[in-house]
């Protein structure tokens, strides 16, 4: 992977200097590969900081750390709400059965309080419909 590019930099760096980003950035680069992208990110952007011309591909790595990263966000927001739909379906069944908050809370393994909510955010949607 390419390291410091004295030609496209405009930054006088040390050797100390282009040895530590060197490292940022190729720390930067194994978090990539191993799909940690925040932690990627944070390791191109200290390069970034110093010297944004870096090497050739400082700029693009960090434009696909941040993809990936927003990709990631995006798969565990649609997780997440597919979790609470499937709770709020199970809940709804449980209600129309005549089973109590507490019993549908320890059959889902939740907690009653969230149960309670479920129950208001169905009723909230139903009065919206309305």
């Amino acid at each position: 992977f390419p390291s410091h590019d004295t030609s496209s930099s405009k930054k006088n760096l040390t050797p100390d200097q282009i040895s530590q980003l060197n490292s940022f950035y190729q720390f930067g680069r194994k978090h990539f590969l191993e799909g940690r992208y925040r932690e990627a990110i944070e390791e191109f952007e200290k390069v970034v900081k110093v010297d944004p011309n870096f090497n050739d591909n400082i700029q693009s790595q960090l434009a696909l750390a941040k993809e990936g990263l927003k990709k990631l966000e995006d798969l565990e927001k649609q997780k997440q709400k597919e979790i609470e739909d499937a709770e709020e379906n199970r809940v709804l069944e449980y209600s129309k059965e005549g089973v109590t908050q507490r019993e549908s809370a320890k059959e889902l393994n939740i907690s009653p309080s969230k149960v309670n909510r479920i129950l208001n955010r169905i009723k909230e949607k139903s009065d919206d419909n309305k």
